[in-house]
């Protein structure tokens, strides 16, 4: 049970060592032992029987048969891709979920699993018996509950939310369960018991026993409700009773020619199947008590010879009887099998049998050759296979002294040599809810039948041609779009087939094939295309629809998943457009033919009924692929809503960013033209109209102007006064304080005014007096329009848009005047 790599340069350094011809390095004896192996598992307790490397040689793959284990192996990682692990001994029992997408089963290794319909893996594995699980059932409520039976004397009930037993229900003596049931509305639960002999009863909410029905002869074999909540319990006394569980009482007594092995209640509770050990199903009306009908399977279930069989097959009534039995959803026909290799449907109206499926062709299995090999048989007819020819007669009268005769196992479980081989048989059959699928548990594991025309290779159009791969690109590559469709369609979607390129998968995948076939179509091609699927008319047929809907069950992957997202969105419309008319008024019939054949009267014949069940799976099919093309559309579609409104909010943001732009650069002009009209009559009008190209220069340049114009008054200000005080004589004091009042006003209106602009006043004025009054007057005009200029600049500063800072940048203050240069100045 064990896996060991060595590397490949070791075993090549030691091959002189294993041909002898010399000694090997490391000193040992064995130049095998000297390897060192790169990595080691221990995979099972058993041998492992076969293993497998993939290509790329990153997985490896085991199998050991005894204990049914499949394991994948990622060496590099130490990890398990896939681990499974099916039952040790015989499947017993098996039950589908409500909605058909779980398989619980029962075995004899007292596990209980649950199966998944969709990947056939195992996901959940429950072992709290100590016994073989014998019978196993789903509970109503949408499947979330499982219950299983077993000969450890208890009923176990599991959630299938938490995979835990929540409730554990024991009889009050020992007893050995062989059969379960449980009623319409979850609340009651019933086990028959081999040993005694009763059926007992318990609430499944509390777990109490509420009450014990007993009346059978020999041990309960089978136990099913019907849908008025009344009990229908089958025996080995060869009986089967009807029982009202609330009132503790019998209605109704069936009596059989041989014991009862298994009975079935039709879904509409108005029919009754029984199954007995001479191979004949019985069927009754529970509500009266009449015998409808009996079919004689005796022929139809003879399975081949054991290999410990005295007699040939067709003398030996061993493995002539039923086991097990069910009705379909319909109830129009009904599943049974036993001990053989063989299933049989039987219609049950009709009383025949509709077909017989052979569940393993595995020759080194019991009962499925009908002749032996005379070469393998001694003279008085002992497999030579089953011998121990190596075990002495003492030896062979021991091993035979402490076993019970029949027993194929010994008492730790294993099985013995001389019991044979491991014979094929059916332990349980069922259908699933949906009637599209039904299942057995056999010797060989669960095997499950699903009745899908998808597996069915229907060339229909093609017939004289070969539907192959290379025959589809063929016709795509001389544009013969619409048969190189077809084929591709017939050939089916494989795996992975919803990428949106072929590029993505293998060029001979059949996913692959259609994606190509899909995307080489021209959109002008698309409704010639469409069309041509339905025929010459575009008719509502079973093959067109068929295809139709295989296209449509194409596209919806693609559709969401593709980059070509136009294109399927054109492709899909000429679909819908071509056949939407035609296929709604279908849907709408193949959904009432198959509510009507659900509920149709039991003289109908089976192919009848086998029609409008067709027609309503096709139905939901259709319904199923419009939906998944709809989700897909509304997928993409809000898709395309998101990346729309993130386009709308990023040009809206772009577009006001360009805005704000135009109108900071047309307030910075305007800024700069004032700026430079201020400072014209300056000393330094050239120099500072140069630099005011923004805002924040012309404010500078017009503060350093102002200040230069003060200085230039101050200077000849003071030329005045000295002239005034020579020419006045006495009369200068009243004069200079006029001249000082109007030098204090010019002094809190702030700075203003040039230099030489001043002095040019004073030069042309004819008497002191004239000159004083035209410079204040200069002086105020000046003021006025300096500071008309200062709050037009101002407000063009504040309407700019600030520029935005990096990381330790401060912002840049808007320049002031330094307090030296507006100095107050006294003005005589």
């Amino acid at each position: 049970g064990t896996f060991s790599l060595y590397d490949m340069a070791a075993i090549t350094d030691l091959a002189p060592c294993l041909s002898g011809k010399r000694k090997s390095a490391s000193g040992f004896e064995d130049p095998a032992a000297g390897l060192t192996p790169l990595h080691s598992l221990s995979i099972s307790s058993s041998d492992v029987g076969s293993l497998a490397i993939s290509a790329s040689g990153e997985w490896l793959a085991f199998g050991a048969a005894a204990l049914g284990q499949l394991l994948v192996w990622e060496w590099q990682s130490e990890s398990y891709v896939l681990k499974q692990q099916g039952h040790s001994y015989d499947m017993n029992a098996l039950a589908f979920s409500p909605d058909g997408s779980v398989v619980a089963t029962a075995a004899d290794d007292g596990k209980l699993k649950l199966w998944s319909t969709a990947t056939g893996f195992c996901f959940a594995t429950m072992s709290d018996h100590a016994a073989p699980v014998t019978a196993v059932v789903f509970g109503p409520q949408a499947g979330r509950v499982v219950l299983s039976a077993s000969l450890d004397g208890t009923v176990r009930a599991y959630d299938l939310l938490r995979y835990k037993n929540f409730r554990t229900m024991a009889s009050p003596e020992p007893a050995q369960f062989s059969s379960l049931a449980m009623d319409a509305s979850g609340e009651v639960v019933v086990a028959g018991a081999m040993d005694p002999f009763h059926i007992f009863v318990w609430a499944l909410q509390t777990g109490k026993l509420l009450d014990v029905l007993a009346g059978h002869e020999g041990p309960v074999s089978c136990l099913a409700f019907d849908p008025a909540g009344q009990l229908a319990s089958g025996s080995w006394d060869k009986t089967v009773k009807v029982w009202n569980v609330w009132r503790n009482e019998c209605l109704e007594t069936l009596s059989h020619p041989a014991d009862v092995l298994c009975l079935a209640i039709r879904p509409d509770g108005k029919q009754l199947t029984a199954g007995t050990l001479h191979g004949q199903l019985h069927i009754w009306d529970p509500n009266e008590g009449d015998e409808l009908g009996v079919i004689d399977g005796q022929r139809d279930i003879a399975g081949g010879r054991g290999a410990a069989d005295r007699q040939t097959a067709k003398s030996s009534a061993a493995r002539r009887h039923f086991s097990s039995v069910c009705y379909s959803a319909d109830g129009s026909c009904v599943l049974a099998g036993g001990r053989s290799r063989f299933v049989c449907i039987y219609e049950t109206s009709q009383l025949i049998l509709l077909k017989k499926f052979q569940v393993s062709h595995n020759r080194s299995r019991d009962g499925v050759l009908d002749l032996l090999d005379s070469r393998l048989v001694d003279a008085n007819g002992e497999r030579l296979d089953t011998m121990d020819l190596d075990a002495s007669d003492d030896e062979l009268y021991d091993k035979a002294s402490e076993t019970l005769p029949g027993a194929t196992r010994a008492d730790d479980g294993s099985r013995l040599r001389g019991a044979g081989r491991r014979e094929i048989t059916v332990s349980g059959v069922q259908f699933s809810g949906s009637g599209r699928e039904w299942g057995c548990a056999t010797s060989d594991g669960l095997l499950l039948y699903a009745l899908e025309e998808d597996l069915l290779f229907s060339p229909v159009g093609l017939e004289g041609e070969d539907v192959t791969p290379g025959a589809a690109r063929e016709c795509l590559a001389r544009r013969d779009f619409a048969r190189a469709l077809l084929m591709a369609l017939q050939l089916g979607d494989g795996a992975g087939g919803g990428q949106g390129s072929g590029r993505h998968q293998h060029e001979d995948s059949p996913g692959a094939l259609l994606t190509e076939v899909l995307e080489g179509i021209p959109v002008s091609d698309l409704p010639l295309v469409v069309r041509a699927l339905g025929g010459s008319s575009s008719s509502a047929s079973s093959a067109s629809s068929g295809l139709v809907v295989r296209l449509v069950e194409a596209l919806a992957p693609r559709l969401a998943s593709s980059r070509h997202l136009d294109f399927y969105l054109r492709f899909s419309l000429e679909v819908l457009r071509a056949y939407g008319p035609v296929l709604k008024p279908s849907l709408r019939a193949a959904t009432s033919r198959g509510a009507a054949g659900s509920a149709g009267a039991l003289g109908r014949r089976a192919l009848q009924r086998g029609s409008a069940a067709h027609h309503a799976a096709g139905a939901q099919r259709l319904r199923a692929s419009l939906v998944a093309l709809q989700k897909a559309i509304l997928r993409q579609q809000k898709v395309l809503l998101g990346l729309c409104d993130e386009n709308d909010f990023t040009l809206r943001f772009l577009g006001a960013q360009v805005d704000q732009a135009h109108a900071a650069a047309a307030a910075a002009g305007e800024d700069g033209a004032a700026g430079a009209e201020l400072l014209a009559e300056g000393p330094g009008a050239a120099g500072g109209g140069a630099e005011a190209a923004g805002l924040d220069e012309g404010l500078e340049a017009g503060l350093e102007e102002a200040d230069a114009a003060l200085d230039a008054f101050e200077t000849t200000m003071v030329r005045f006064e000295r002239k005034a005080e020579a020419e006045a004589g006495s009369e200068a004091g009243s004069e200079a304080s006029d001249d000082e009042e109007g030098g204090g006003e010019e002094d809190e209106s702030g700075e203003s005014g040039s230099s030489e602009e001043e002095g040019s006043g004073v030069g042309q004025g004819g008497s002191d007096e004239d000159q004083g009054e035209e410079i204040s007057r200069e002086l105020l005009a000046k003021q006025t329009a300096k500071q008309a200029a200062k709050a037009k600049a101002g407000k063009a500063f504040a309407k700019a848009p600030q520029k935005a800072l990096t990381p330790g940048q401060t912002k840049k203050a808007p320049p002031v005047a330094s307090a030296k240069g507006r100095k107050t100045r006294k003005v005589a």
